[in-house]
């Protein structure tokens, strides 16, 4: 259990002891329990009193026994978001709030934009409502909590990429290709339930009498070979996908767009087209020999946007994230109309 919280945990528990204290005080502070503790046996609670302190000597005034309790031995990460309510400009003095619904103790980055400036500045909290002040330059434009997730905390569902995985973890149905190219479809199917998935399927000619649209599917062929993807998706690809046709892939984005899919195999997860609480897979290729391409898939299960060479084991040739919309109401983000 120790190791687990040590090096899964502990990176991001000192990165938020770091940013409470400072670079230099909380070096000073490792050196100081290195130099009593080199060659001994140490538990968290010395790591927590050499903190403690050092914070007391050197006036820091921060509750280090509490911080680091807090990361080590709560179950639940803080919500946290911005108080709209609670926001308000009188000539360059900017007031707002931060809510959150346990009582950590945390420094959160808040990133202002005026139409002079942009800064970040940082604001502690250690209640479940917290208001600060600071000065602003020009008109305020836009408000927004913990910009680069430097904050450990509980993430929205906008928030995090969608996945095979998560693809996966809801009742599947797979749409498979017309009869030209249904086969290795099919062993995959049988691959998914081999491994415990709640998984069934239809072929894209006989969707009308099967409800697919309050399950989570798997798209598999072309668009020659399945006319679900065009039908259906097309019109649902994330932002970053301009079009995807039988022959290549095409990204919205600067530098190198287009992506053969002659000898490659796609792989994209992104939003169900008639149900937001669902997700969607799709696995396209021009030409698929056997099931030993889509097996490999399941050494992504973390990836959202991918694309393998079927020849050649070894990194994709391409691999990028796919976040959900954000939403128009934001709970981290403020502008001004």
């Amino acid at each position: 259990d120790d190791a687990v919280i040590g090096y899964e945990k502990g990176a991001m528990l000192f990165n938020e002891v770091y940013k409470l204290m400072g670079k230099d005080d909380f070096f000073k502070a490792i050196r100081l329990f290195n130099k009593n503790f080199t060659g001994k046996v140490a538990l968290w609670e010395d790591i927590i009193a050499t903190f403690e302190i050092y914070s007391e000597e050197t006036k820091l005034n921060l509750p280090m026994k509490r911080v680091f309790n807090q990361w080590l031995y709560e179950t639940e990460l803080p919500t946290i978001l911005l108080d709209k309510d609670d926001i308000s400009v009188e000539g360059n003095k900017l007031e707002l709030g931060i809510v959150q619904d346990l009582e950590y103790y945390a420094q959160v980055p808040v990133k202002i934009t005026t139409d002079k400036e942009t800064k970040i500045i940082p604001v502690i909290i250690d209640k479940d409502h917290n208001e600060t002040t600071c000065e602003i330059s020009g008109d305020l434009i836009s408000i927004e909590v913990d910009p680069e997730f430097d904050v450990l905390r509980k993430l929205y569902s906008f928030e995090k990429p969608y996945t095979f995985n998560k693809t996966l973890s809801e009742d599947i149905t797979v749409i498979l290709p017309n009869k030209d190219d249904k086969k290795v479809a099919e062993e995959f199917v049988g691959l998914l339930k081999q491994s415990g998935y709640n998984v069934n399927s239809v072929s894209c000619n006989n969707l009308d009498s099967f409800n697919w649209q309050e399950r989570s599917i798997i798209v598999i062929g072309s668009t020659k070979s399945n006319s679900f993807i065009d039908k259906y998706l097309k019109g649902a690809y994330p932002e970053i996908i301009k079009s995807i046709t039988a022959d290549e892939l095409v990204l919205n984005r600067e530098g190198n767009n287009e992506f053969s899919l002659k000898n490659n195999l796609l792989m994209v997860n992104f939003s169900h087209p008639e149900n937001t609480e669902r997700s969607v897979a799709l696995i396209t290729y021009k030409e698929l020999g056997d099931v030993k391409q889509l097996r490999r898939l399941f050494h992504y299960m973390g990836n959202s946007l991918l694309l393998l060479k079927q020849s050649k084991m070894g990194r994709p040739l391409l691999n990028l994230e796919v976040f959900p919309a954000e939403p128009k109401d934001n709970p981290l983000k403020y502008k001004t109309e």
